[in-house]
């Protein structure tokens, strides 16, 4: 064990000294938005046999946070690709959502969302 301990204790005191630097962080988040939203277009449109009604309903949840949030950020064209695929597969989502009442509300609220504002 005493060697265990010595073999990280070498390999942390070498890692900074020779090698450990200060993070400079330069993503914005530039485009994340889109491409959350066209992700779960995605997801949506292949109809996993996986989707469980609790992951379906925080994913709805986050797309109405992104129509308030970033809205302008996200290309039309997306936020219409969104409507679509949400109506496309209504019986799908509907099978997922296992009778959730609270599901049910998330997506009636995120399509309202859409139809305001396309």
């Amino acid at each position: 064990m005493a060697e265990l301990s010595e073999t990280i204790l070498s390999f942390r005191d070498t890692w900074n000294e020779n090698f450990a630097h200060p993070f400079n962080w330069t993503y914005t988040g530039k485009g994340l938005a889109e491409k959350v939203v066209r992700r779960f277009c995605q997801w949506v449109s292949l109809e996993p046999d996986t989707l469980k009604q609790k992951y379906l309903h925080k994913q709805l949840r986050l797309m109405i946070n992104l129509t308030r949030a970033y809205w302008d950020q996200v290309p039309e064209r997306q936020w219409r690709d969104l409507q679509g695929v949400l109506a496309d597969h209504q019986d799908y989502l509907e099978r997922c959502m296992a009778d959730s009442r609270e599901t049910e509300t998330a997506r009636a609220t995120l399509l309202r969302r859409l139809k305001g504002s396309l």
